[in-house]
This record gives C-alpha cells, sequence and structure tokens, in this order.
C-alpha cells in the first residue's frame, strides 16, 4: 500500500539516502535497504525511474527522475532548495495526509510516443549513479561520489579523480564512464551553466538534462573535497 509517493527532480537518488540518513530514517535505495534501527510507521522507498513495484508493506515513496518524466505523472513534485526540511515535512505531511487506499502511480504524456522517447532517454549521470549504488562500504562510495562531483564541476583534477579510481578494483566501472568523453561533455556543461546560470539553455546547448547539470552545480557547493 502507498501511503503517499513525491517526484523530485533536481536531486539524485545518493543525495536523497544521504538526507534521509541524516534524519535518522530507515529506506532503502535500489533495492538495498538502510536500516538505522529507529521505529517508524511504514517503509520508506527511493527508485529512480516513474515506476513503482507492488508492495504489500506500507510505503513512502520518493521517485528522482527528470522533470519532463515526472510532470506526466499525478506525483507531487518537492523542491530541493533545502533538501534536509523538504523531506522532513513530506514525511510528517505523508502520514497525516495518507493517499486513499488502492492509489496508483499514473502517467499521462502527451502521446505514448512521446513517454517512450523519455523514458528510455539514456542519463549519462544516472549510469554514474548505478554504479555507485554497488560499491561498498558506504565510506568507499561515498569518497568516490565526493571526487567525482568536484571533477564534473571543475573542482577537482581528472589526475587526482583516475589515481582514486585506479587504487580498487570497485571503481572499474566508474573509471569506464569517466574515461567516456561525455564526462568531459557534462563537466563542460557545467562550466557553462557556471557563467550564464539558465540550465534550460545549457541542457539545449550540450543535450544533457537539466537535472544532470543542476545535481552537479548543486551538489558541489556543498561536497567537502
Amino acid at each position: 500500500m502507498i501511503v503517499h509517493a513525491y517526484g523530485i527532480c533536481e536531486s539524485s537518488p545518493l543525495v536523497v539516502s544521504d538526507t534521509l540518513r541524516a534524519l535518522n530514517i530507515s529506506h532503502s535505495l535500489a533495492g538495498v535497504p538502510f536500516d538505522l534501527g529507529f521505529p517508524q510507521p511504514y517503509e520508506v522507498v527511493i527508485l529512480n525511474k516513474a515506476y513503482i513495484p507492488k508492495s504489500k508493506t506500507q510505503q513512502v515513496v520518493f521517485i528522482c527522475a527528470p522533470a519532463a518524466i515526472l510532470k506526466t505523472t499525478n506525483l507531487r513534485l518537492l523542491k530541493c532548495d533545502d533538501l534536509y526540511n523538504t523531506l522532513k515535512e513530506a514525511l510528517i505531511y505523508a502520514s497525516k495526509h495518507p493517499f486513499n487506499p488502492g492509489w496508483e502511480l499514473q502517467n499521462n504524456p502527451k502521446s505514448i510516443l512521446d513517454f517512450v522517447n523519455l523514458a528510455t532517454k539514456p542519463s549519462y549521470l544516472n549510469k554514474l549513479q548505478e554504479s555507485l549504488y554497488k560499491i561498498t562500504p558506504y565510506s568507499l562510495r561515498k569518497e568516490a561520489q565526493t571526487l567525482i562531483i568536484s571533477y564534473l564541476a571543475s573542482k577537482a583534477s581528472r589526475k587526482d579523480l583516475f589515481a582514486k579510481l585506479n587504487s580498487s578494483w570497485k571503481f572499474a566501472t566508474l573509471k569506464e564512464l569517466l574515461d567516456d568523453p561525455k564526462a568531459v561533455k557534462l563537466k563542460d556543461a557545467v562550466s557553462m551553466y557556471y557563467k550564464v546560470n539558465d540550465e534550460v539553455k545549457v541542457a539545449e546547448a550540450t543535450g544533457f538534462e537539466t537535472f544532470e547539470i543542476l545535481y552537479i552545480a548543486r551538489s558541489a557547493a556543498i561536497v567537502k573535497t
């Protein structure tokens, strides 16, 4: 049963997970449970696509996906300027205002073809995040995530990044992705965003999704290198 569900287009699943940790909220990310040991009335689930698997348990769901996809659903979109308080308030609201029994996620695209094109459009950033999900322990994943964000935001050098990626076999897939020309293109796109401060124009000029550009730029502003 879905207690409540929200859409998030400006923060990645990893950032949402980190914020829920700060709130001491147990949750699952890409099927991996993070049990922080505190009792709570329902499961909290983070997904990276506009699809909610059926479950017999009560769940509050956060779906991280591009705005173009989320806007075709019946999800309420959350603003991410202050993600900590936004998620806190969303969880409180979900407890006080649960959905009616039988609520289901609905997609209402302008056309079936448009939806298919949006849903299947590859995202370079999502590929990076999916590779990060698989890295354990958490401290190692967090260290790699911080350095990758810093590199893509031009705050860390390629030399430092690959020195880290070469330090463990666990980074093999990430190393391959970051050696792809798309990494440099995303890095350039973020640099362009810093200059023009208009993610829509940068997205149109570079081909990246606005959420990819905003995620790197905003995350880089808070990470400690």
